[in-house]
């Protein structure tokens, strides 16, 4: 399996990460860590998470937090 990021993604996670860091950067580091760290979880375990809704892709919720690594 290989990790590629799309842009919606990565646009995403830096909305998610400017809207924590007004009141609390310190939160905003931790809830960043915490997707990236989850979707490691994708690549060292192949089927970790469930089925995407998307043929060939998978998703796994970052524990935590409301989001969901797809």
């Amino acid at each position: 399996m290989r990790l590629e990021w799309a842009p919606p993604a990565l646009e995403d996670r830096e909305r998610i990460f400017d809207f924590i860091q007004k009141d609390d950067p310190r939160a905003a580091i931790s809830v960043d860590e915490r997707i990236a760290a989850q979707v490691l979880v994708l690549l060292r375990f192949l089927e970790g998470g469930r089925p995407g809704r998307i043929e060939g892709t998978r998703e796994l919720v970052v524990r935590r937090t409301p989001y969901i690594a797809a």
